[in-house]
């Protein structure tokens, strides 16, 4: 009797511990997936998105398992941003950023760990790498010019030139692994056909079995630094959670209902020590996520607080004991480091300015929270009904002047004749119409498009809705203004072609991305910046 006791108790704590942890899909509804399905099936767009997806990622059907898991590489295999900073050709030198940009080097999935000149076509390095899954391999001679085994090639003035590392960090892991995941995701999503979900839950098992050892300060190359001068996973602390985190953990939360019934898999990571494949992928990658950003060794530019709510919402836990819980998560993003209380009143200034001179960079704040709020709502956390948040998508409008023009200000595009335009970014202003249906958001949307409709929405619905507003036109109708908290007057007037406008910027200059010169005085006259910003 004891021991039946004994054993109603364990199945009970068992049955306890599975309800508080993550049961099914998080992000995407049932009746989201039967609605993209059916946009898929209809609809022009959707189906060639749908095309577009799969033909993206049939060379990962392509492979087997065993070649998919070892595509990925360990953690210890270094990462470089740069293949050698500030003069990256050892033949050529600087000349090849003329010719190539920032990041100039030619690669491809097609030749592996090669990197090749933009200028004269030399390929570098003049060995074949033998990647960590092949160590059988016989291995070249290291004595020969530009040999690299993986920590680079040392000429003779001492530099060392990363081309193998490159190509690890551009082409296995930016261009290939990392993007091909999401889109073996949103495949599965939109079709059901476990090939896809297979192939991506094997990549996210390997990912999740070198993620707590990735350390990026350790492992990589960053702009003339080795080690690092800055922390992150995988990428750097900027591009890790928009690239690595956030993607991967909605991939994950999209193949969740494939994991079961594929036995494969089972077989598979069973045979890599993998007993349960969707409690190791939320143990160690998701987990190990939630700890890098509350840790600071994640932290990009103000999208960090979205990137944790996406892991809380996708792994859904209640249960302290499996890791961070999703009510935890919340907390720190609210209270916490996170400082979304602080931040909507501190960090965001009576006008919608966000902590940013720039006034395009405020738009990196603004597109973050609204996504935030978006991700918080069903968790029930409320952050759009704070007036803040649609003060911060009125502020562009607000600095829109001679109704098509933007002062520039910090960090600024544009130019000394044309000026800059406006911040009226259509997917900020579809987002925000939806939220709170202002009519000065429809001009807006009237005048730069309507953004097109998303996978899982209803087009009709849409339709409607930007039928219904194409009454109200495009005029914002905008007057003489001082936005007193951001720092910056505003004389309008006239219409049309005789719109003329003057601006004075006397706000801050401790915001980010923010200039030292103050009272610019900035005018425009019949579609000309006659006054511009010198710099």
């Amino acid at each position: 009797m004891r021991l039946l006791c004994f054993l109603a108790l364990m199945l009970i704590c068992l049955c306890t511990r599975q309800a508080l942890g993550k049961t099914g899909r998080s992000l995407m509804t049932d009746e989201q997936i039967r609605q993209a399905r059916a946009n898929a099936a209809k609809y022009d767009w959707a189906a060639k998105s749908l095309t577009d997806a799969k033909n993206a990622v049939d060379w990962v059907l392509r492979m087997s398992d065993e070649d998919l898991w070892n595509f990925v590489p360990p953690a210890d295999q270094p990462r470089a941003l740069n293949v050698c900073f500030s003069v990256d050709c050892p033949v050529h030198g600087a000349e090849i950023f003329r010719k190539g940009g920032h990041y100039p080097w030619i690669i491809d999935r097609d030749h592996p760990f090669k990197v090749k000149c933009p200028i004269g076509g030399e390929v570098y390095p003049s060995n074949d790498f033998v990647p960590w899954s092949d160590s059988h391999a016989a291995k070249p001679d290291a004595g020969a010019q530009y040999f690299d085994d993986g920590s680079g090639w040392v000429a003779e003035d001492g530099k060392r030139y990363w081309f193998v590392a490159y190509y690890i960090f551009w082409q296995r892991w930016r261009g290939d692994i990392l993007p091909v995941i999401p889109k073996l995701a949103y495949v599965y999503a939109l079709t059901g056909d476990a090939r896809y979900s297979h192939k991506a839950a094997v990549m996210l098992a390997r990912i999740a079995s070198e993620y707590p050892k990735m350390d990026y300060r350790k492992q990589a190359y960053h702009n003339g630094s080795y080690p690092a001068p800055c922390t992150g996973k995988i990428l750097d602390l900027d591009w890790e959670g928009s690239a690595t985190i956030e993607p991967l953990a909605v991939a994950y939360d999209e193949i969740y209902d494939g994991l079961g019934d594929d036995t494969a898999l089972a077989a598979f990571l069973a045979g890599k020590g993998i007993a349960h494949p969707k409690d190791f992928i939320e143990a160690n990658f998701l987990q190990e996520a939630a700890k890098a950003i509350e840790t600071g060794i994640v932290h990009g530019n103000m999208n960090f607080q979205e990137q944790l709510a996406v892991v809380a919402r996708v792994l859904d836990n209640s249960d302290p004991s499996r890791g961070y819980t999703t009510d935890q998560m919340i907390d720190w993003i609210m209270n916490g480091p996170g400082e979304m209380n602080t931040l909507l009143y501190n960090g965001v200034t009576r006008d919608g300015a966000a902590s940013e001179e720039s006034i395009g960079y405020t738009s990196i704040w603004t597109n973050s929270f609204l996504g935030l709020g978006e991700r918080l709502k069903p968790l029930g956390c409320d952050i759009l009904s704070n007036p803040r948040l649609k003060k911060m998508v009125d502020f562009y409008v607000q600095t829109t002047v001679a109704d098509r023009f933007s002062p520039c200000i910090g960090d600024a595009h544009g130019d000394m004749t044309g000026g800059a335009a406006p911040v009226l970014n259509r997917y900020i202003f579809g987002k925000a119409y939806q939220i709170w249906g202002d009519p000065i958001y429809a001009k807006v949307l009237n005048r730069v498009g309507w953004p097109a409709p998303e996978i899982a929405e209803k087009p009709e619905a849409l339709e409607a809705a930007e039928a219904k507003a194409k009454s109200l036109g495009t005029d914002l109708d905008l007057k003489t203004r001082d936005l007193g908290g951001y720092g910056l007057a505003v004389l309008e007037t006239g219409k049309g072609d005789s719109h003329r406008a003057a601006t004075l910027y006397y706000g801050s200059e401790g915001a980010w991305h923010g200039h030292f010169d103050r009272l610019n005085i900035s005018m425009w006259s019949r579609g000309r910046c006659v006054l511009p910003e010198m710099g």
